[in-house]
């Protein structure tokens, strides 16, 4: 008995992951994510109503089972999904993933710098629902993947449009940020005084630009040394996607954005599942919680080992989440879009 056990969690691990964490991953990497994205992947871009340009990335299958679209995270980008882009697509789905102004190969808020920021995030709210737009024309199903910032971004295109997506996954979303050391109110007035003194688009105190020499025993944001690796190298190779610390700006708009949201949670009929992870240090969980509460149809799935980087975690968390994707994302009749 205890073998076939081991015979079978072999099996479902095996086929939850493409790359597991192994000495040959970083080589995997290299020679099967990054060719097959090469060739499959195609690039494309729209301006936005700012004339900003926005880069977005498909990935079609002849006969897919649905397609995922991509709301990544702060500082997340379309190379850096490279892995669960070619995860997804190897279970066989069309995929279609955005770099949100001002990160990825998309237009940055401020030229010279790599400061996370943004003008107000209506405009993250504009730009995804013209992207949606452009990746939505072929027969469904479609379903939504979101990440953090991007989840907050998913959670609004949801409350104004119910009848996209016949189902989304939304991980630690940014409902309310942390604010630690300081008190969420006191670090709200640190940002607006910072905004006032003409400082909104600098980084916030303690934080600057991408560091390449950080060391992952420092870091707070996955409990995979792989990955966190990974992130750099890329990173490091194209130095254009680097994100910094966030700016006054952006937490002031963070702030309200996660406030609307929150209160929104009642008119989002999608169905949803939400991803926690326990050891998070940027999303606040409570507010997870009572948003999933709330909302008409919300499953929390809590992963107590996991940190922000959810979906960059360790292979027994990206397991369970794949396997996650595969019971739910599946084909069904979906109704007429709004």
């Amino acid at each position: 008995m205890r073998f076939l056990t081991a015979v079978l969690i072999t099996i479902l691990t095996q086929s939850a992951f493409a790359i597991p964490e192994s000495a040959s991953y970083f080589r995997d990497i290299e020679t099967k994510v990054s060719p097959y994205l090469a060739s499959r992947l195609k690039y494309s871009s729209f301006i936005a109503h700012d004339g900003k340009r926005i880069v977005f990335a498909t990935l079609t299958q002849a006969n897919p089972r649905g397609t995922i679209v991509i709301s990544p995270g702060r500082t997340e980008s379309i190379l850096g999904f490279s892995e669960m882009l070619y995860d997804l697509a190897q279970k066989g789905f069309s995929l279609a993933i955005i770099d949100h102004r001002g990160q990825g190969f998309s237009d940055r808020i401020v030229t010279s710098s790599d400061v996370g920021t943004v003008g107000r995030f209506a405009d993250y709210d504009k730009d995804f629902a013209k992207f949606v737009t452009l990746t939505t024309q072929r027969p469904g199903p479609y379903f939504l993947m979101a990440d953090s910032m991007g989840s907050a971004i998913a959670l609004n295109y949801l409350r104004e449009h119910p009848k996209t997506f016949a189902k989304a996954l939304i991980a630690v979303p940014m409902l309310k940020i942390k604010t630690a050391p300081l008190p969420y109110m006191v670090a709200s007035f640190v940002a607006n005084t910072l905004w006032f003194f003409g400082r909104g688009e600098t980084y916030i105190p303690s934080t600057g630009p991408f560091d390449l020499n950080r060391k992952f025993s420092e870091n707070d944001f996955t409990d995979s040394e792989m990955r966190f690796d990974l992130d750099v190298r890329l990173t490091a190779m194209h130095p254009q996607i680097a994100v910094g610390g966030a700016s006054p700006n952006w937490v002031i708009e963070a702030m309200r954005a996660g406030a609307r949201v929150r209160k929104a949670a009642q008119d989002i009929s999608t169905p949803m599942i939400l991803l926690q992870a326990g050891n998070d240090s940027y999303v606040d969980n409570a507010a997870e919680e009572k948003f999933c509460q709330t909302a008409p149809v919300c499953k929390l799935v809590k992963f107590s080992s996991a940190k922000h980087w959810i979906y960059y975690s360790k292979d027994n968390v990206r397991d369970q989440i794949l396997m996650l994707i595969d019971k739910s994302f599946t084909k069904e009749v979906r109704g007429p879009r709004d």
